[in-house]
């Protein structure tokens, strides 16, 4: 329940242990419970005062150091593992950040890609030159390049839709 402490004099373990019971200061380190876990997180996580009473502690009773030591190697331990995990999910989620916004930019580099083709594509259809693919050139256009077809297949355009979807760009350009 008592803790002797450096500020008071006493020179041998016995002296210490019977200090205890006339000193304030000593005896109120581990008055109660809230006050030696008080004591005890100032020491282990604070790092304050270790040399004020745990020192004094195991110096008067020795076998008290493996609890204590096992005590605080465990939970210096605990956070520091924490710590690390803290770091390595930092990372973990920096990295999927990042690898979003990769792929967010690839994906418009493709687009834009995929438009160039296309424009190519339709300019090669335009047999007449003049400029504008009409919906006989198109269908040609789909049934001559495979490329044309593989491009139409990856937004679900089939040849029987190529109609329809001449008319709805015809209309909307307009």
């Amino acid at each position: 329940h008592h803790v002797w402490h450096r500020g008071c004099s006493a020179d041998s373990s016995n002296q210490r242990w019977a200090h205890i019971h006339r000193c304030d200061t000593c005896a109120g380190r581990f008055e109660s419970v809230a006050v030696a876990t008080l004591t005890l997180f100032q020491q282990i996580v604070a790092g304050d005062s270790w040399g004020l009473i745990s020192v004094p502690v195991i110096e008067a009773k020795p076998w008290i150091a493996g609890p204590v030591l096992i005590f605080v190697n465990i939970g210096v331990g605990l956070g520091l593992m924490n710590l690390i995990l803290a770091v390595i999910v930092e990372r973990a989620v920096e990295a999927r950040e990042q690898d979003t916004h990769n792929r967010a930019k690839e994906k418009i580099r493709e687009r834009k890609e995929s438009m160039i083709e296309l424009a190519t594509m339709c300019a090669a259809m335009d047999e007449d030159g003049s400029g504008t693919v009409s919906l006989e050139e198109l269908l040609q256009g789909f049934d001559r390049s495979q490329k044309f077809q593989a491009l139409m297949s990856v937004i679900d355009v089939r040849k029987e839709d190529l109609t329809s979807v001449f008319e709805f760009l015809r209309l909307a350009a307009s």
